[in-house]
């Protein structure tokens, strides 16, 4: 009997030691932030009864051969930084918050470029119940966003639809994050926008002439705005913006990236019945001169006519 009692008490002191296993998680990766962009990241703990009592600790491991570990930051260390790092924990844009117990929050002010690499998030065993050390990574990568305008085809006349498109580059794929885009014309105006769900936003839906807008997203990476019936007022400098968009560890979506397009000039072609209006006025123009021209030699010469009349007769 006494071993049997013995028996179970090691085997619930086995189910108890399980339960004091943590389990640390990260989001899922890789995070794509572009450079100069905010991070916040959470770390947390789950399968611990008690949790009050742990500790947590972040360090960056660059991609690089062999793997470059730099400390960043630790909830029971003030001196854990790396020296390159050190700076950026003193002036906050690196720092470490705990918001529950089993639970840390990373937050750095500005993405850098050399921030590329695994982010680790470590729980030191240090009151006896377990050992090791249990850690969880998550990939950073930087991204780079692109935007260019280009008018298709290239010639365009007064009075075509004319289609201009905005066509984007991601440094990674699309998929979990969401793009938008606004136009903007002749004299900066915004002329017509559409948001991350493709909703028409902000914008006149008109040009400064009066020209009707309409913004569609013929592919996945290209938007289009058409103006209907082009004016020559319409001619000028035309861009897009493009927002990425991404959603959060609590569900909610957030401005990860943004990038403007250099400007393209638009050019509207003169139409035939335009070309033939220039020399029916330039004609009507000389027309009008060679009349007045002849008038005038007529009268001239009708008043030295009549002078010499006069002086014979005088």
């Amino acid at each position: 009997m006494a071993g049997l009692v013995a028996a179970a008490l090691l085997v619930m002191s086995a189910g108890a030691a399980l339960a004091w296993v943590p389990g640390v998680r990260l989001p899922r990766g890789p995070l794509f932030r572009v450079e100069g962009s905010q991070l916040s990241v959470f770390c947390n703990v789950s399968a611990l009864d008690e949790t009050g009592g742990l500790d947590f600790e972040w360090t960056l491991i660059r991609r690089s051969e062999p793997p470059v570990r730099l400390r960043l930051v630790s909830t029971r260390d003030p001196a854990f930084a790396h020296a390159s790092q050190r700076h950026r924990v003193l002036s906050t844009e690196v720092a470490i918050r705990r918001p529950a117990p089993g639970s840390v929050q990373l937050l750095i002010g500005k993405v850098r470029k050399s921030d590329e690499g695994d982010l680790e998030c470590s729980v030191p065993a240090a009151d006896g119940r377990y050992r090791g050390e249990y850690t969880a990574l998550v990939q950073l990568k930087e991204l780079s966003v692109l935007a260019e305008v280009s008018v298709a085809p290239a010639m365009f006349y007064r009075g075509d639809t004319v289609a201009l498109l905005c066509n984007a580059s991601l440094g990674a794929p699309l998929e979990d994050r969401q793009m938008s885009v606004g136009w903007w014309g002749p004299g900066q105006r915004l002329l017509a926008s559409l948001d991350r769900r493709g909703v028409r936003a902000a914008g006149d839906g008109r040009t400064a002439a009066g020209t009707e807008l309409s913004v569609d997203r013929p592919g996945e990476m290209c938007f289009r705005l058409r103006l209907h019936g082009a004016r020559r007022q319409d001619q000028g400098l035309y861009r897009c913006q493009l927002a990425l968009w991404a959603r959060s560890q609590d569900g909610h979506w957030y401005q990860a990236a943004a990038a403007s397009s250099s400007p393209t000039t638009l050019f509207l072609y003169l139409t035939l019945s335009d070309t033939l209006t220039l020399p029916a006025v330039v004609g009507a123009v000389t027309s009008l001169s060679v009349s007045i021209a002849i008038v005038a030699g007529v009268t001239c010469c009708f008043l030295r006519r009549l002078r010499k009349r006069r002086d014979v007769q005088s």
